[in-house]
């Protein structure tokens, strides 16, 4: 087999490879697999075309995984939106690699891939609109011995031996020489990984507990025409009618969903008041998130919560920092803010925002021992959305209570275990209840942020200022 034939047949692989271990219905293992044809390609291939190629295969392989998320109500063009700039970005890192490769010994191409990769996926989720969606941290979502590792360094803790293994495999391939001591290495890093998870696991930190409600929504309005009057109010009677019977079932914290309802700016007030009235009444924590037109040609909405305390005052107002790509809504910029509970500090945000590691980390450093985020999903990114801020408990070491339209209400606490869960698709009450720890604990991630980002990036600034090492890497 020639060597163009070679090289095609290895994109064809990677694409297959990255469609399934990703997001919806993703195969975990795969995900060790993935980058291994794209690296085997650079390693045979030396021209600018072959280099266009990869992008293109990495654009294409993104965009199907993307289509599997992108189900009804969404238009299947909207895989385009995401796919290509993820691929884009991940095509960049196996670019950058091909080049910083050619500057260190053999022994440090795995390394530096990794170091390469886990600057990528930080470099989206911090300055880009994509969020975190793509880490490869998310789909190792099943092993929640593994996942403890994001309490010290972030997802890269978990990208970081992934991205390695991927990098020593498609090395030991090319070269028909397996480098045992860096496996060596790697194998301990990964069981010292797995024993730090299951001690942490089996670690009683947290004994004192509160009960907490998610509220389901009957709406099913979105964007125009606005819905009437009277369906509002009947929304917004049912609503209520779950948070009485979820606060006479002993809830101490109430959250409605992400988009609960929509408040017209003339009737915001009302809706307000009786919230606060409800909150005293029942002396209970109380969110009420809601959507707020403040604009119709073009429509452009507060995409909000209010929270209110037992005694009836508003504790504050909160605007979604980070609306999803396309969404109307007008962007938070106030810093994250603290309730002081009477069972100890609690935080917020809303949905999307916790696909955003960087203001999980926020919310962490005001140490809240719950955090509290209404979202909305639909059926393709459920319940994977959730389970993706799940992570954010785990790094930030507070429970999380995520109330969903559309998807998974699901209540979990500092090391990702769920404490309760009811699903929207699914025939049920709309009350979600659970008793989840409301004691913050410790994490480095919480203490440090992405540190071992920050080496990584030191540490490819350096190489990139090295000439080219004597030792050249084949292919």
């Amino acid at each position: 087999m020639n060597t163009q034939n070679r090289s095609l047949i290895l994109l064809f692989i990677g694409i297959i490879l990255i469609t399934f271990s990703h997001m919806r219905w993703g195969i975990g293992l795969l995900s060790w697999l993935a980058p291994v044809p794209f690296l085997l390609f650079l390693y045979l291939t030396k021209s600018k075309k072959s280099r266009l190629l990869i992008i293109g295969a990495m654009c294409l392989a993104w965009t199907l995984t993307t289509t599997k998320i992108v189900t009804d109500p969404l238009p299947l063009v909207l895989a385009l939106g995401y796919g290509i700039p993820l691929g884009l970005i991940f095509s960049a890192g196996f670019l950058i690699w091909d080049k910083l490769r050619l500057r260190v010994p053999n022994a440090l191409n795995a390394i530096v891939f990794a170091a390469v990769m886990i600057s990528i996926e930080w470099i989206q989720h911090r300055f880009t609109p994509l969020g975190s969606w793509g880490a490869a941290a998310y789909t190792q979502l099943e092993n929640l011995t593994f996942l403890q590792s994001v309490s010290l360094a972030g997802i890269a803790a978990i990208a970081l031996p992934m991205y390695w293994f991927s990098a020593l495999l498609a090395q030991a391939i090319h070269e028909k020489n397996i480098p045992y001591r860096q496996f060596s290495v790697l194998t301990v890093l990964l069981i010292s990984l797995h024993v730090y998870g299951g001690i942490r696991l089996g670690n009683v930190t947290n004994t004192e507990h509160t009960k907490v409600a998610a509220i389901g929504t009957d709406a099913t309005f979105a964007g125009l025409p606005l819905p009437k009057s009277n369906e509002i109010s009947k929304v917004n009677n049912a609503l209520f009618k779950r948070s009485y019977e979820a606060a006479n079932n002993g809830a101490k914290l109430i959250s409605w969903t992400e988009g609960a309802t929509m408040a017209l700016p003339n009737d915001e007030a009302e809706l307000i008041k009786r919230g606060q009235e409800f909150a005293a009444k029942y002396r209970v924590e109380f969110i009420m998130s809601y959507i707020v037109p403040i604009d119709i040609n073009p429509l452009k909405y507060n995409n909000k919560y209010v929270w209110i305390a037992p005694d009836g005052k508003i504790r504050h107002h909160y605007l979604k920092h980070e609306p999803v790509p396309g969404e109307p809504a007008v962007r938070g910029i106030k810093p994250q803010a603290l309730a002081q509970t009477s069972f100890g500090p609690a935080a917020g945000a809303i949905c999307y925002d916790y696909d955003f590691p960087y203001l999980g980390l926020e919310n962490a450093r005001l140490n809240p021992g719950l955090v509290v985020v209404p979202s909305s999903d639909w059926k393709g990114i459920d319940p994977i959305h959730a389970q993706m801020a799940s992570v954010r408990a785990i790094e930030g070491g507070y429970s999380l209570l995520r109330p969903t339209r559309f998807g998974l209400s699901v209540a979990y606490d500092a090391k990702g275990r769920v404490r309760g869960w009811q699903s929207a698709n699914e025939e049920g009450p709309g009350i979600l209840i659970a008793n989840v720890p409301t004691k913050s604990i410790p994490t480095l991630y919480k203490a440090a942020g992405d540190w071992l980002v920050y080496l990584a990036i030191i540490f490819l600034l350096v190489l990139a200022l090295m000439p080219k090492h004597k030792y050249q890497s084949k292919g």
